[in-house]
Protein backbone atom coordinates (compact mmCIF):
# COMPACT_ATOMS: atom_id res chain seq x y z
CA UNK A 1 0.00 0.00 0.00
CA UNK A 2 1.82 3.37 -0.66
CA UNK A 3 1.01 6.24 1.41
CA UNK A 4 -0.11 9.68 -0.05
CA UNK A 5 2.58 12.72 1.26
CA UNK A 6 0.87 13.68 4.15
CA UNK A 7 0.75 10.32 5.39
CA UNK A 8 4.50 9.43 4.59
CA UNK A 9 5.45 12.28 6.51
CA UNK A 10 3.62 11.13 9.83
CA UNK A 11 5.07 8.02 9.76
CA UNK A 12 8.75 9.01 9.01
CA UNK A 13 8.16 12.09 12.11
CA UNK A 14 6.70 9.10 14.12
CA UNK A 15 10.13 6.99 13.29
CA UNK A 16 12.06 9.61 14.25
CA UNK A 17 10.17 10.49 17.81
CA UNK A 18 10.82 6.78 18.62
CA UNK A 19 14.62 6.89 17.66
CA UNK A 20 15.38 10.35 19.62
CA UNK A 21 13.49 9.00 22.55
CA UNK A 22 14.99 5.56 22.32
CA UNK A 23 18.38 7.42 22.30
CA UNK A 24 17.69 9.61 25.36
CA UNK A 25 16.42 6.52 27.26
CA UNK A 26 19.72 5.21 26.71
CA UNK A 27 21.74 7.90 27.07
CA UNK A 28 19.83 8.26 30.90
CA UNK A 29 20.59 4.85 31.79
CA UNK A 30 24.42 5.32 31.27
CA UNK A 31 25.42 1.76 30.92
CA UNK A 32 28.02 -0.15 28.87
CA UNK A 33 25.22 -2.07 27.44
CA UNK A 34 22.81 0.96 26.57
CA UNK A 35 26.21 2.68 24.99
CA UNK A 36 26.83 -0.38 22.68
CA UNK A 37 23.46 0.01 21.76
CA UNK A 38 23.93 3.42 21.04
CA UNK A 39 26.68 3.30 18.98
CA UNK A 40 24.94 0.75 16.86
CA UNK A 41 23.75 3.43 15.25
CA UNK A 42 27.05 4.41 13.76
CA UNK A 43 28.26 1.31 12.12
CA UNK A 44 28.40 0.95 8.68
CA UNK A 45 26.10 -1.44 8.10
CA UNK A 46 23.32 0.81 9.61
CA UNK A 47 24.43 3.81 6.97
CA UNK A 48 21.05 3.77 4.94
CA UNK A 49 19.01 3.42 7.98
CA UNK A 50 20.67 6.18 10.15
CA UNK A 51 20.23 9.85 8.97
CA UNK A 52 22.97 11.96 9.23
CA UNK A 53 21.08 14.54 11.71
CA UNK A 54 20.41 11.24 14.38
CA UNK A 55 24.22 10.19 13.89
CA UNK A 56 25.22 13.84 14.62
CA UNK A 57 22.96 13.88 17.93
CA UNK A 58 24.57 9.98 19.04
CA UNK A 59 27.49 11.62 18.73
CA UNK A 60 26.61 14.59 21.02
CA UNK A 61 25.21 12.30 23.61
CA UNK A 62 27.55 10.01 23.93
CA UNK A 63 30.05 12.77 24.77
CA UNK A 64 27.65 13.80 27.53
CA UNK A 65 27.84 9.56 29.11
CA UNK A 66 31.07 10.23 30.81
CA UNK A 67 30.73 6.73 33.04
CA UNK A 68 31.57 4.23 29.71
CA UNK A 69 32.63 6.68 27.25
CA UNK A 70 35.83 3.94 26.65
CA UNK A 71 33.26 1.66 24.55
CA UNK A 72 32.07 4.69 22.52
CA UNK A 73 35.68 5.79 21.46
CA UNK A 74 36.44 3.32 19.11
CA UNK A 75 33.01 3.64 17.23
CA UNK A 76 33.32 7.23 16.70
CA UNK A 77 36.71 6.93 15.74
CA UNK A 78 35.56 4.66 12.69
CA UNK A 79 33.04 7.08 12.04
CA UNK A 80 35.55 10.26 11.81
CA UNK A 81 37.64 8.06 9.29
CA UNK A 82 34.94 6.73 7.12
CA UNK A 83 34.97 8.82 3.99
CA UNK A 84 31.53 8.26 3.06
CA UNK A 85 29.90 9.40 6.05
CA UNK A 86 28.80 12.95 6.49
CA UNK A 87 30.90 15.68 7.06
CA UNK A 88 28.71 16.41 10.07
CA UNK A 89 28.78 13.25 12.10
CA UNK A 90 32.41 12.89 11.44
CA UNK A 91 32.71 16.52 12.73
CA UNK A 92 30.97 15.76 15.71
CA UNK A 93 32.86 12.20 16.27
CA UNK A 94 36.08 13.95 16.25
CA UNK A 95 34.75 16.56 18.76
CA UNK A 96 33.11 13.99 21.04
CA UNK A 97 36.56 12.28 21.44
CA UNK A 98 38.52 14.75 22.16
CA UNK A 99 36.37 15.35 24.72
CA UNK A 100 36.50 11.72 26.31
CA UNK A 101 40.42 10.52 26.20
CA UNK A 102 42.80 12.20 27.71
CA UNK A 103 45.86 10.46 25.52
CA UNK A 104 45.67 13.43 22.67
CA UNK A 105 48.10 11.79 20.68
CA UNK A 106 45.84 8.86 19.61
CA UNK A 107 44.13 12.01 17.41
CA UNK A 108 47.16 13.50 15.80
CA UNK A 109 46.78 11.27 12.77
CA UNK A 110 43.39 13.31 12.34
CA UNK A 111 45.30 16.45 11.96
Amino acid sequence: MLLNKDQDNKVLDHNLFVRYRALFTLRELNTKASILAICSSLLIENMDTCGALLKHEVAYVLAQMEDHNEHSVPFLLDSVLNDDEDPIVRHEALIAVGEMIDEKERLEHLL
